[in-house]
Order: structure tokens, then C-alpha cells, then sequence
């Protein structure tokens, strides 16, 4: 089962701190109660000249009015085993990235034209990084 979202928004910061919990049910109100526990906290990049870099937790948060045009979607998917990822995509760019827990997955298109996705194991001390997909330019 998959969802996706779209958010159409005025974006003003360079960078999104999107963070996501896991809980055993919803309120009448929304609000998450029963058991609760932190999923992921996560940086995504708004800012197109981000986009390229692999690590922007040192980069600042800072307003920007030049990425407002930024149409932003946000993907949800469960499989049959309850696992949960999601997908954030700058559609106006066509940047995105995955999320699962304790990993997180980059499609990069590689100086000599191959496109290549790589997943980096976030909850090892070393961040394992792995080969998930390779497609050669035709």
C-alpha cells in the first residue's frame, strides 16, 4: 500500500527538518498517543545548489526566497511485513531521496552518465554504504 502527498507550498528554507514518529493509534484529534517512538529526524534539501552534496547536517537552516517555486511530494509505503519508507521529491528539479529506518538511499547520476542508486546504512557506526540499483546509459 503507498500514498503520496503532494505538498504545493511556498518553501522558504534552503533546507526541510522533517521529523517522523511511529505510534499505535491516532486521537479523535490527530494527536499520536499509545506506544510512540521516534522514527527518523530528517534533512532534506529545498536549496538546488544542496541538492549535489551527500551530508548537510552542518549546513545552516536559513530562509530563502528564491526556492518558493519548489513543488515538494512526499510518498508514504508500507509492505506486507509493516515496513515503512518515504519518498521526498523535488518535483520541480526532479531530486529525490528514500527513507527507511535506519537507512537512506540516493539515485545519482554519475559522471560518466550511468544512473545509480545507493543506500547508506545510517544506524552503523561506519555508514555501510551499498549498491541497489545500476542502470547504464543507453
Amino acid at each position: 500500500m503507498s500514498c503520496g502527498v503532494p505538498r504545493i507550498a511556498a518553501i522558504a528554507h534552503n533546507i526541510g527538518h522533517f521529523r517522523y514518529l511511529e505510534c499505535a493509534r491516532l486521537a479523535e484529534d490527530g494527536r499520536p498517543v499509545g506506544e510512540i517512538t521516534d522514527w527518523d529526524d530528517i534533512r532534506f534539501p529545498f536549496d538546488p545548489n544542496l541538492q549535489d552534496r551527500a551530508d548537510i547536517a552542518s549546513v545552516a537552516v536559513v530562509r530563502t526566497p528564491g526556492t518558493k517555486s519548489s513543488v515538494i511530494e512526499e510518498t508514504y509505503t508500507c509492505d506486507s511485513s509493516g515496513n515503512l519508507a518515504v519518498k521526498i521529491a523535488d518535483k520541480a528539479t526532479g531530486y529525490d531521496q528514500w527513507y527507511e529506518p535506519e537507512s537512506i538511499s540516493y539515485k545519482v547520476r554519475a559522471d560518466d552518465g550511468n544512473l545509480y542508486i545507493l543506500r547508506q546504512k545510517t544506524s552503523m557506526p561506519d555508514g555501510t554504504w551499498e549498491l541497489v540499483s545500476f542502470r547504464q546509459q543507453c
